[in-house]
């Protein structure tokens, strides 16, 4: 009989297929509290496409690829509020730590950003660094983008309120 400890090589590997914007690149940065919120609450309405609607306000979300299961690298999906869609696909996560995307949304603009969740005192602090798209970005696309993230934000965070906060 023989036994191997594993535990090395699995920490290697995942090192190895780490993708994250940091913050030295990241042409937009957020932060965001969730007071009185469980860091897995937070984590599992950010990554699930379905409770991602209900915060989000969404019309349409669905998952695009023929993977299965729960997201992992290379997980696609489609989300649309109104005219405006969004094509993700999953690049890297670390989960209860933080996911990597890639959006490309119909209004002309690709975004990659990595999302971190980190426990506080009083709950849940998210952080999103989002690298600058290629190309020219008018200031008036730039205003669309954060406001668009801040709604979004605020969303999540009234959702998490009412759904966590006993």
């Amino acid at each position: 009989m023989q036994v191997l400890d594993l535990r090395k090589v699995w920490e290697r590997e995942q090192e190895k297929r780490r993708f994250i914007v940091t913050p030295e690149e990241a042409w937009l940065t957020f932060e965001w509290d969730a007071p009185h919120t469980p860091l897995s609450a937070t984590w599992e309405y950010l990554t699930t496409p379905r409770l991602e609607q209900q915060w989000a306000g969404y019309d349409l979300v669905e998952r695009t690829d023929s993977l299965g299961g729960r997201f992992q690298p290379e997980t696609t999906y489609h989300c649309a509020h109104g005219e405006i869609h969004f094509f993700n696909i999953l690049l890297d996560w670390k989960p209860f730590e933080y996911v990597s995307l890639e959006q490309n949304i119909s209004i002309g603009i690709k975004l990659v950003q990595t999302r971190w969740v980190h426990a506080t005192v009083s709950g849940t602090k998210l952080i999103f660094y989002v690298r600058k798209p290629e190309g020219p970005v008018s200031e008036e696309l730039r205003q669309v983008v954060v406001g668009g993230y801040n709604e979004a934000a605020a969303g999540l965070i009234k959702y998490l309120e009412n759904n966590h906060n006993q």
